[in-house]
Parts: structure tokens; C-alpha cells; sequence
């Protein structure tokens, strides 16, 4: 699955579900859009474990890049 297809969602919700559910919602196929397409980026430079742990290695591996706008996009 292209984790691309998860931000897709998360606009529609967005536009659809003006309810707490909704929005929960949003928030999380936003979230899971950015590690996946971080985690496809990460796999072509960096071994990263199969794991739950990966979210916290994708966080910091950007962050311990030295690349100045990824660890602008990790921070915000």
C-alpha cells in the first residue's frame, strides 16, 4: 500500500468528519502518512528494525541526520 493513499484520507476526513472522531482520525492517518513515506526514505540509507520501535528510530534518525529541514520537519 502506498502510505500516500493515508494523507488522501486524512484530508477527506478532514472535510467529512467535523466530530471528534473524525478528527482523532485525521490526526492518525496524517501521522502513519509521514512515518511510512519517512520509513520508505530511511530503508534506502539506514537498516531500521521491523518493529513498533521503528516510530521512535525514524524520529531519530531524522533527527540525528544533521540535515537541517528534516530536523526542522521532526520538530514541528
Amino acid at each position: 500500500m502506498d502510505p500516500r493513499n493515508f494523507l488522501a484520507l486524512a484530508k477527506r476526513l478532514v472535510a467529512n468528519e467535523k466530530n471528534p472522531e473524525g478528527q482523532r482520525s485525521t490526526i492518525s492517518r496524517a501521522y502513519y502518512a509521514a512515518n511510512n513515506v519517512a520509513v520508505e526514505f530511511l530503508l534506502r540509507v539506514v537498516k531500521l528494525p521491523k518493529v513498533a520501535a521503528s516510530h521512535v528510530q525514524v524520529s531519530n534518525c531524522l533527527n540525528n541526520s544533521k540535515d537541517a529541514t528534516l530536523m526542522q520537519m521532526v520538530e514541528s
